[in-house]
């Protein structure tokens, strides 16, 4: 009891769809006598009495729960031997704040009838929704869950939803909750970002502390400093950064793709969908895109920030307007990237971290590649040290940490070794 009453007091946690199953959907066959449907603009009375049901007060503001809602994405079961309306599931389109999820689908307002339950109903509908929304192209989709709601996470979890541990306290929650209900931890597998791989799956640490550097030395540079122009094509968003007019090779370029949003104080102002957007909307969203680009001319950049392990930067200008993106797939090579005009570096945000490429001559390098100097692979003695250093413990210790040497003699290529190795098998064939 003591668990439900903590939960009952703590916020709803969310749940994200894996971005490796998008591939596939999940089946939801809705058990013999009940009769599934997309919700007409008739049946949405029957939706907000399903809803004030559940959560009262939510029911009196149809505004709320039907915004955002995409075409055709809300579901309704009826019983088929009364007619009555049983379950509802609604897809969204849910538009982020500052924080983590800009652009992303939710699924909202899964609610089963109280004598219906236990049917499979809820995973039926919940399993609609996010059918929807896969159709329409989202690659972040999640719902929401309050954690004393026991069987709704149960179905979650088996539909194959993950908890997404975007917060430290969240992890003590889930495992509690999971052996409340029986349910095997696999911790490992569990999202903490937008772009989470398990731990070993990408990126290195050094890369990453290499890329965070390359980056904080552009946000020197770029603070301060004025926006001179702004290119949109389709999603794809330019910001040029203290460029003079005529010359292509001064300044910086900030590009942003495949998502991104501009906010002001008010909400959001544009978003990469812009162009996405059917019918009247499409033409009043190409007004509003020249005339706030036209605002952004000349105000400097006041904040540049970076969020590594998801990707997701943001761009502030002005002290008014606010640009970020994040990675939406990935598969993609990458969701930003910060230019000085190609001059010498170039920094990519993907997700497998920050990844940095510097030119020379015009030709472009990754820093990621080691430029070492090749190192030579030496051979061991019977006694496990070095050939050529026998008496240098920590040579021996420093070869094996770096792998650098072997028994076999075939691999060997450090000159000395391979002279001792010769004089070894020449002294052993004169003495036979």
């Amino acid at each position: 009891m003591a668990n439900l009453i903590d939960e009952r007091q703590l916020p709803a946690m969310l749940m994200v769809w894996p971005i490796e199953r998008l591939p596939s959907v999940p089946q939801a066959a809705l058990p013999e006598g009940y009769i599934g449907q997309t919700c007409l603009e008739p049946d949405r009375q029957a939706v907000l009495t399903l809803v004030a049901a559940e959560w009262p007060g939510e029911g009196e503001e149809s505004q709320h729960v039907f915004d955002n809602d995409l075409p055709g994405g809300i579901f309704l079961v009826i019983h088929g031997e009364t007619g009555e309306p049983v379950a509802t599931a609604i897809a969204k389109h849910k538009g982020g704040g500052r924080g983590d999820f800009p652009l992303v689908g939710m699924i909202f307002y899964v609610v089963v009838h109280p004598r219906h339950r236990g049917k499979g109903l809820g995973r039926a509908v919940t399993a609609f929704a996010l059918v929807r929304l896969i159709e329409a192209g989202y690659r972040h989709i999640f719902l929401r869950v309050d954690g004393w709601r026991l069987p709704a996470i149960r179905c979650y979890l088996r539909l194959g939803f993950a908890p997404l541990l975007i917060e430290d306290d969240l992890l003590p929650r889930w495992r509690r909750i999971c052996d409340q209900i029986g349910w095997p931890r696999k911790e490992a597998e569990w999202p903490r970002s937008l772009a989470w791989t398990p731990p070993g799956a990408s990126g290195e640490e050094r890369a990453l502390k290499k890329g965070m550097a390359i980056f904080r030395k552009f946000r020197h540079f770029l603070l301060g400093r004025p926006v001179a122009g702004s290119h949109l094509l389709c999603d794809m968003l330019w910001l040029d950064i203290d460029c003079q007019a005529g010359d292509d090779s001064t300044g910086y370029v900030i590009y942003f793709d495949p998502l991104w949003q501009i906010w002001g104080s008010g909400g959001v102002l544009l978003g990469s969908d812009c162009y996405r957007t059917p019918g009247a909307r499409e033409a009043g969203a190409c007004a509003r895109v020249n005339a706030l680009l036209g605002q952004l001319i000349g105000k400097p950049v006041t904040r540049l920030e970076v969020k590594p392990r998801s990707n997701a930067l943001a761009v502030e200008v002005g002290g008014k307007f606010l640009a970020q993106t994040f990675v939406q797939d990935p598969a993609h090579r990458d969701s930003w990237y910060i230019d000085d005009c190609g001059r010498r570096v170039k920094l990519y945000g993907s997700p497998r971290g920050l990844e940095v490429v510097r030119r020379h001559r015009g030709e472009e390098r990754p820093t990621s590649r080691d430029r070492r100097p090749k190192r030579d692979r030496h051979a061991l003695n019977e006694d496990g040290m070095v050939l050529c250093n026998p008496r240098d413990k920590e040579a021996a210790h420093r070869a094996e940490m770096e792998g650098i040497a072997t028994e076999d003699r075939a691999a060997v290529t450090c000159r000395k070794c391979l002279s001792l190795l010769y004089e070894r098998d020449k002294a052993r064939q004169e003495g036979r």
